[in-house]
Formats: structure tokens, C-alpha cells, sequence
């Protein structure tokens, strides 16, 4: 064979009397193909991450848009709102100056009694009797039960039955739960009446003027009892007297039934 000459610029092997073979051809076309590899591999790597940031960056855009919009929709929901509460408080107001014990909402309902329901609507159900000689459902214990527990439906708004003014509002861990005391003028006689168990910290606190059929919580199980319900107390002198014959006009009514 003849002599070989190797040109390695130009990655040719001259060799005497043979033909020219290309040199990069034969020792080097495996790291030619690897360079392309690695070349489309990091294009295609490239263009993922440009489409992930764009779409990314597009939510994120849109998200808080969309935040932006509904946070002021609900501010101009919630100023309207309270413009609208405030002119119904003092419209309210002016209409209960003049007669503290029957003033007529469109939300209170009588059943014959002095009083109102303390619901908007019109359902009730007495659970539990006012009982001077009750036994206690948890504690099994006889022990006066100085109010009536009645019903309404799930997760309903408390009102307050009469104008007065707001005298408790606490907290009571083992009794009342979150409740409330009012103390109201009817006809020159001085009555309390208490709401007890509202599921969240009552909406008045001591010291606010309220009229009948104020919102002043919601019905729940906060406190001593076994399910959701209000137990509603009446108080003259100090003394718990039945409510039901100032709801209802007397003082028995057939139990867990709606009136």
C-alpha cells in the first residue's frame, strides 16, 4: 500500500494510489450526530420554557384582573349596602319613637302574644318548654330551665322582639353561649328578655339602642346545648317568667311541632 498523508485541517487522508477518503467522515460522524441531538434538545428546552413563562405570566395577569374586579365589585356592593342599612336604621328610628311596645315591621310575626317571634319567619318550634323542675339534657341534673327553646330554621337571624336598649352581651362557656339581654319599656313596665346560643359573637354590643326587629345574631349551639336552637328568656324584676304566654298568648303549646 502506499505512503499515507493525513491533512488535519481539512480531515482528509491522502494515500498513494488510493482514493481520497474523507477523514471526519470516518472518525468523527458519532459526536456529529450527538452535537445535533443536543442542539434540538436544547432548541425544544428553550421554546417550552419561553411558552411556559408567556402562559404563566398571562395567569398571573388575568388572576389578578380578576381579584382586582371582584374586590371592587364587592366594595361597591358592600358601601351600598350599609348606605341602604343606615337609611332603613333611621327610618326605623323615627317610626318607633312613637310606640315603643307594637311597632309593626314587615319582618315580625305575632302568634297572639304581646310580643313577637324573635325569627323573620314565619316557623317555630318549641324543642324545650320553660320548666322550673326540668332535667338538664347534658348534665342530667334537675334544674330550672328558665326560658323556652324554640327553633327556627337552620342558621335563621335573631331579632330583638321590642325597642330597648342592649344590657349583656358576652360570652357564657357552660350556659348561654354568645347571648344577649335587652331591656325594653312596655307599656311603663320594665321587661328583660335574653337570647341565648347565637353561633357567632352577637351583632350589638351593651349599650346600643336597638328597635323590634334589630338583627342581633344568628341561631346556633355556642355554649350549653345539644343542638342548634335560641332559648329565649322573659324577665320582669329579675324573675324568669314564661315567655310563651308573651309569644304565643299562653303558656302551654304541644312540643316539636311548628306554631
Amino acid at each position: 500500500m502506499g505512503k499515507a498523508i493525513f491533512d488535519w485541517r481539512r480531515k482528509l487522508i491522502f494515500i498513494e494510489g488510493v482514493d481520497i477518503v474523507d477523514f471526519s467522515s470516518m472518525f468523527h460522524i458519532k459526536d456529529y450526530k450527538y452535537w445535533l441531538r443536543k442542539q434540538l434538545t436544547l432548541k425544544i428546552i428553550l421554546i417550552v420554557s419561553i411558552s411556559l413563562i408567556i402562559l404563566t405570566a398571562y395567569y398571573i395577569v388575568d388572576g389578578f384582573s380578576t381579584t382586582v374586579s371582584e374586590f371592587s365589585t364587592t366594595t361597591t356592593q358592600t358601601s351600598s349596602q350599609s348606605g341602604t342599612e343606615e337609611d332603613s336604621t333611621e327610618q326605623n328610628n323615627d317610626e318607633g319613637s312613637s310606640e315603643i311596645s307594637h311597632t309593626q315591621y314587615e319582618n315580625m310575626i305575632y302568634k297572639g302574644g304581646t310580643l313577637p317571634l324573635p325569627f323573620p319567619e314565619d316557623y317555630a318550634i318549641l324543642t324545650s318548654p320553660f320548666n322550673p323542675n326540668r332535667k338538664h339534657p347534658i348534665s342530667k341534673v334537675i334544674r330550672p330551665h328558665k326560658g323556652a327553646d324554640i327553633v327556627g330554621k337552620r342558621g335563621t337571624q335573631i331579632l330583638a322582639v321590642a325597642d330597648g336598649k342592649v344590657t349583656v352581651s358576652s360570652f357564657d362557656k357552660g350556659g348561654y353561649g354568645n347571648w344577649v339581654e335587652i331591656e325594653h319599656n312596655i307599656n311603663g313596665k320594665v321587661i328583660r328578655t335574653r337570647y341565648g346560643h347565637m353561633r357567632d359573637t352577637p351583632l350589638v354590643k351593651v349599650g346600643d339602642i336597638v328597635i323590634a326587629g334589630t338583627v342581633i345574631g344568628i341561631q346556633g349551639q355556642t355554649g350549653g346545648a345539644t343542638g342548634e336552637h335560641l332559648h329565649f328568656e322573659v324577665r320582669i324584676d329579675g324573675e324568669a317568667v314564661n315567655p310563651l304566654s308573651y309569644l304565643i298568648g299562653k303558656d302551654t303549646i304541644e312540643t316539636y311541632k311548628q306554631w
